[in-house]
């Protein structure tokens, strides 16, 4: 994890001094670098979480963790972009980098537990990893659930500012209501759905979240039909976001308890790329869908693809408890 980190600290120190009119090339590479490192830190911080949290205190955890993923968004995104209307970009990256350090620092200060000898092998860090997992009750099933279950939200997540922009909604709207006030709902939503989780178990919670996304889905549904009501705009937004706030802490929680402890880091990278193959294959179709269906029934059908891994849930096909 500090590895990775320093590796992004000097991408993005590299970036910071590239000329994108002359070096677009170079550019590329540093970006395709920062992507890498980044995602090799997320595996690590994710094998570090499941190793050194049990219990309740996993679930607590991860909502932090989760809350603290949305600071560091809305730093990084918003903070960036409000930075660059008094700095040069140059001093605005070099700021992100300094804000690495809040991270780097903390993870000095953790004690992590020795679960795996030194000098690990291919064999006992890839081949046993995997092992382990697949040959689990309900695996065949469990990775189409958690492929099923992540359709709605990847479906209709990437159209969201489309939709706001096609229908009518202003700039100044659309970053003042999604952008900033979403945001805060989103983590209010994290710390709700950690408190959920110290009461329910995931059979009860992902059923009802699941439902409650369908009704997400035909709460946009109506928006296209009402165009842009700013009031309407704003409901929407508070019950999408809080419920993705929950959402993603239980779903977090959920990948993590399949996880052996002795291969974390492998195992919750395999399920965290099965979460992305609904974004990464399959809603790229969800531009030529809204486009040949129209936003109502773009948004309709969106939910209507939540039903099959809920009906796996009621039919307890992938082994939860009540």
């Amino acid at each position: 994890g500090l590895l990775a980190q320093l590796f992004v600290i000097l991408f993005l120190l590299c970036l910071s001094e590239a000329n994108p009119a002359t070096q677009i090339t170079w550019i590329f590479a540093l970006c395709i670098g920062i992507a890498f490192a980044s995602a090799t830190q997320d595996i690590a911080i994710d094998a570090l979480r499941i190793d050194t949290l049990s219990g309740d205190e996993l679930k607590e955890g991860t909502a932090l963790y989760q809350v603290g993923a949305r600071l560091g968004q809305l730093a990084a995104v918003a903070g960036m972009i409000f930075l660059s209307d008094y700095v040069a970009w140059e001093t605005a990256y070099k700021v992100s980098i300094a804000l690495i350090g809040v991270g780097f620092i903390s993870m000095l200060c953790i004690k992590e537990k020795a679960l795996i000898p030194q000098g690990i092998s291919f064999q006992k860090a890839i081949i046993e990893p995997l092992k382990d997992i697949i040959q689990r009750s309900h695996f065949g099933t469990l990775c189409l659930f958690i492929i099923l279950y992540r359709l709605c939200n990847c479906m209709l997540g990437p159209m969201a500012y489309p939709f706001y922009n096609q229908i009518g909604f202003t700039a100044k709207e659309v970053s003042l209501v999604s952008g900033t006030f979403g945001v805060f709902i989103t983590m209010a939503g994290v710390f709700v759905g950690g408190l959920l989780m110290l009461k329910f178990k995931f059979k009860p919670l992902l059923f009802w979240l699941g439902g409650l996304e369908i009704l997400t889905s035909f709460a946009f549904a109506l928006l296209a039909e009402l165009g842009p009501n700013v009031a309407a705009f704003f409901m929407v937004i508070l019950f999408d976001n809080i419920l993705a706030g929950m959402g993603g802490a239980v779903w977090v929680v959920y990948l993590s308890s399949f996880c052996n402890r002795r291969y974390s880091g492998t195992q919750y990278a395999f399920l965290s790329a099965l979460n992305m193959i609904p974004l990464s294959f399959i809603a790229g179709t969800s531009g030529w869908l809204a486009e040949q269906m129209g936003w109502t029934m773009f948004f309709a059908f969106t939910g209507c693809l939540m039903l099959p891994a809920l009906y796996m849930i009621h039919k307890n096909k992938i082994g939860l408890k009540d």
